[in-house]
């Protein structure tokens, strides 16, 4: 999820040019509530539960204020995707590994609500640049990682441990009733059976 936002944050300030260059990779508008691409690539993409409405210059996707409620079949207008829950987690998800019910993530720490923060940044408030420095750190390992076990089936977060540096990217296995993480300083991390 959180890169969809981080995306949608870049295709936003692409879309902020006055002028769509020639070579450009993608080109929207916002004048409606579609992604078309107005660049030579076309590369259309898909919109679903936002508003279009006045901005600074011209029109703009509107973020509103607050968040989706845990748990519940949390689907998305158009969507051909069913899911059993729809949860956020307070990570950033750099490994991931299956153990029976279970879902094992870790990552570095999400420490900012992004909507909350574009407003900030939108009403010119300076404050908002020590939040994204602290995240900025946060994904850098300055926090550490976050180990969370999650139900498959019914995406409960079950335990949450604080892991002293960050995993490698997709650094999880599972074997033997013990999980072992491999993180960035080097260390192989056992939870589980001795």
């Amino acid at each position: 999820d959180a890169k969809a936002r981080v995306n949608l944050l870049l295709i936003f300030i692409r879309a902020l040019a006055a002028e769509v260059p020639g070579k450009a990779v993608l080109a929207l508008s916002f004048d409606t509530p579609t992604a078309k691409d107005e660049s030579p690539a076309k590369n259309d993409g898909a919109l679903s539960g936002v508003e279009v409405g006045k901005g600074r210059q011209g029109k703009a996707i509107w973020f509103r204020k607050g968040k989706k409620k845990p748990g519940g079949n949390q689907r998305s207008s158009g969507s051909y995707v069913q899911r059993d829950w729809d949860r956020q987690v307070p990570l950033f998800a750099q490994g991931m590994v299956l153990a029976g019910d279970t879902l094992l993530v870790a990552g570095p720490p999400d420490i900012m609500d992004e909507e909350y923060t574009f407003e900030r940044i939108m009403a010119e408030d300076k404050e908002v640049d020590r939040v994204l420095k602290s995240q900025d750190e946060a994904l850098k390992g300055a926090a550490g990682g976050k180990l969370l076990s999650v139900s498959v089936s019914s995406g409960d977060q079950n335990e949450e441990l604080k892991l002293d540096a960050l995993p490698v990217w997709d650094g999880m296995a599972v074997a033997d009733g013990s999980l072992f993480v491999a993180t960035k300083d080097g260390k192989v991390q056992r939870f589980g059976r001795k």
